[in-house]
């Protein structure tokens, strides 16, 4: 855009400022969706808020289908005509049907939609004295920008008899998604031979014929013509049909969070300049197979923030530091994602830079819970955490609960979301989700935390939520535990679960991949995948049990080259730190590992992961527990020095030369009691679930009362109760 970069607004006076400028203008303006950030000061903190402005010129595409061939058209029969366009319409289109023997003409009527929409139809009642052939014309195609696309037509006709030689290539199709598809031509009458052809399309697809019938596998999106010619031996017909392939929104995820020392640097060798260990690292994927752009924006920072990207149009991208150490706070990065066809779609991730006086507290959504409808649904942010709060033990937070899920039909709202202690009363069976952040007295604003609430209607006649399972399996020929190039690979959800035991149907949906895999029947429950190339692949499993979905489950698998093990990743403490591998460890804050001073972190190893490849990539990020500042989050071995005693959550990511991915969690229980050195610290308790009476394995019959007990479990601390859950 040729317009200043920066430019002031003018105060109205109540608070309100207006920017006006004849330089922001359709002709100045490029094509898509334009970020227009505004930045406020109070000269102490920096607030920044965005929106999106969207400049459209395009014409809109619109196609035409029917759900019967088109010159071959059922007296007293409907027929319903549907025109899809790639962006939504605040205008229904209007359809003129003429020409027809014994049929009113139809001028100017508006079809049926929503609006806005991008899909609208018309059913077309076809009597029985109709005959002859006509005209279908559909005009003001007008998109929300005032553009208008040219009208569409198409040729009908109604055969006043059935007889002789006739091609039907069976009826148009809409496809939501790339998949598998089968056309039918067994419905021609006389015909002795068959033959397909593609007559248009986004692209040339492989025609798998099987007599009458032939399949394709289209993956742009647009609309695809296929001809069926038939023969008798003397005579040939023709017929044409189309399929509609709508465009699929690129699936973006900019990462997990990223947790930073603000000492921690690396000096590029090339520029001289410090750049963050880790990058932002985004994941995109298009089912389409579309050429995807990338453009990255650091939408919120601290005030004097001073990251920036350094690639800001490349899918993974280094931050940059202006000065000699970063500037401690909350930065939030947006990648925005376009495809080929105009399609968007953006996420934003979190980047928490800590220091010794800095650092961000950590929200805590509480644990899933599996409740009955028609009881109150009570949620909690007591685990939330400031580590450098005046009261560590009883921070004070500023509360900010959302309902991001709820089922089909659900009216359900949240009570006191900007409590400690929100609840709500869940009104449909199926999956709650909601998401906390917290924000604490230094204005610094939590990472979100998620907590998944499944509700059963355990009634005799209730429903209960189904729970998807999507399993892997493979048939490993040379017997090395890894998928190799080659290699058949199976998707199964038929372990996937109903408590009411109601038939579940299925739906599969890529997510991640270097190639889109074609599945037969994204709605069945066995899936083989074929066509795999190297690289690391991720699906989804949705169920549903005819009245709710379920929860989802995901599967992700490398395909190695042949004859290798592929990658895979190991976390765990470094044994100094953790002697006998109880994965607990005594840190006296300020000091060290079991009070010593030089011993003064505690120490995490990537070590022990492998692959044939080599690996080219650690990157690690904490995932539980108070925010602490993390060094080494690029090698394989990660530092920390906690305050708090808690439980907290590590995760690495080990990328190989193939691009082959592999991730490993740690959990590190931290005690800060010491009965010389620190002797107010406290100890992670430690729990045991079993009977009444302690024992860890209980045997009954079918139908008996079992009664659990914790009474095994210690706090390692004396005189504190313990709270069980």
């Amino acid at each position: 855009p040729n317009f200043p970069s920066m430019a002031a607004f003018t105060p109205l006076g109540g608070g309100t400022y207006q920017l006006v400028t004849p330089l922001l203008n359709a002709a100045t303006l490029i094509e898509g969706a334009i970020l227009v950030t505004a930045t406020a000061s109070d000269g102490i903190n920096q607030a920044m808020a965005s929106t999106q402005v969207g400049l459209d010129v395009a014409t809109p595409q619109a196609t035409l289908s029917l759900s019967q061939p088109a010159m071959l058209l059922q007296r007293n029969s409907n027929l319903m005509i549907t025109v899809t366009v790639n962006e939504a319409l605040d205008a229904r289109p209007e359809i003129s049907i003429t020409g027809l023997t014994g049929a009113t003409a139809i001028l100017g009527q508006a079809m049926l939609g929503p609006l806005p929409s991008q899909v609208f139809t018309y059913s077309f009642a076809i009597g029985p004295n109709v005959s002859g052939t006509g005209t279908i014309t559909v005009s003001n195609i007008v998109d929300c920008a005032g553009n208008q696309a040219a009208n569409l037509t198409r040729a009908i006709a109604v055969p006043d008899a059935v007889a002789g030689l006739v091609a039907n290539a069976g009826e148009d199709l809409v496809l939501q998604s790339p998949q598998r598809i089968t056309l039918d031509g067994s419905g021609s009458q006389g015909a002795t031979t068959f033959a397909w052809s593609q007559i248009s399309g986004p692209a040339n697809l492989a025609l798998l014929l099987n007599g009458a019938k032939v399949s394709a596998s289209p993956i742009l999106p647009g609309v695809y013509a296929f001809e069926l010619q038939v023969s008798n031996g003397s005579a040939i017909a023709t017929d044409v049909v189309t399929v509609t392939l709508q465009n699929s929104l690129p699936l973006v995820f900019a990462g997990e969070r990223l947790t930073l020392a603000y000492n921690d640097l690396r000096t590029q060798a090339m520029t001289g300049f410090s750049i963050t260990p880790v990058g932002v690292r985004g994941v995109a994927f298009d089912i389409n197979g579309e050429a995807l752009t990338y453009r990255w924006d650091m939408i919120s920072r601290p005030v004097g923030g001073n990251l920036t990207l350094a690639t800001p149009t490349a899918l993974q991208s280094a931050l940059v530091v202006s000065g000699s150490e970063i500037v401690a706070g909350v930065y939030r990065a947006r990648l925005t994602v376009r495809d080929a066809s105009g399609g968007e779609a953006s996420d934003e991730v979190v980047i928490l830079v800590s220091s010794p006086s800095v650092v961000a507290p950590s929200a805590d959504a509480g644990l899933d819970q599996v409740l009955p409808i028609g009881v109150r649904v009570d949620l909690t942010a007591n685990e939330s955490s400031d580590p450098n709060a005046a009261n560590p033990m009883n921070p004070l937070f500023l509360y900010n609960w959302s309902m991001v899920l709820r089922p089909e039909n659900s009216l359900a709202v949240l009570n006191n979301p900007d409590s400690k202690t929100p609840n709500f009363m869940p009104d449909q069976v199926g999956v709650y989700r909601l998401r906390l952040t917290v924000t604490d007295v230094e204005n610094l604003e939590s990472a979100s935390d998620d907590v998944f609430i499944i509700i059963n209607d355990e009634t005799p006649q209730g429903n209960r939520t189904p729970r998807a399972l999507a399993e892997l399996s493979f048939v490993d020929s040379n017997e090395n535990g890894a998928i190799n190039l080659g290699e058949a690979v199976t998707l199964d959800a038929s372990l996937s679960s109903d408590g009411d035991r109601d038939p579940l149907t299925f739906l599969w949906e890529q997510t991640a991949g270097p190639v889109t895999v074609m599945l037969d029947s994204p709605m069945a429950a066995m899936q083989k995948l074929e066509g795999l190339v190297i690289g690391h692949y991720a699906f989804k499993l949705k169920v549903h049990d005819g009245k709710a979905y379920g929860l989802e489950d995901s599967v992700s698998f490398n395909v190695a080259p042949t004859g290798t093990n592929g990658v895979r990743a190991r976390a765990a403490i470094q044994p100094i730190d953790d002697l006998d591998g109880n994965g607990e460890v005594v840190f006296v804050p300020n000091l060290g590992v079991d009070g010593d001073a030089n011993n003064p972190w505690i120490e995490l190893s990537a070590a022990e992961s492998f692959s044939s490849a080599g690996i080219s990539l650690y990157s690690w990020k904490q995932v539980s527990g108070p925010t602490v500042p993390i060094y080494g989050a690029d090698s394989a071995l990660l530092r920390f020095a906690p305050t708090l005693s808690r439980v907290y959550g590590f995760e690495v990511t080990v990328i190989d030369a193939n691009g082959l991915r592999d991730s490993a969690r740690v959990n590190v229980a931290v005690t800060t009691f010491h009965p010389l050195l620190n002797p107010n610290g406290n100890s992670v308790p430690t729990s045991r679930a079993g009977n009444a009476v302690g024992d860890d394995e209980v045997r009954t019959a079918t139908g008996r009362a079992i009664t659990l007990g914790g009474s095994g479990s210690d706090d390692n601390d004396p005189a504190e109760n313990l709270i069980f859950i």
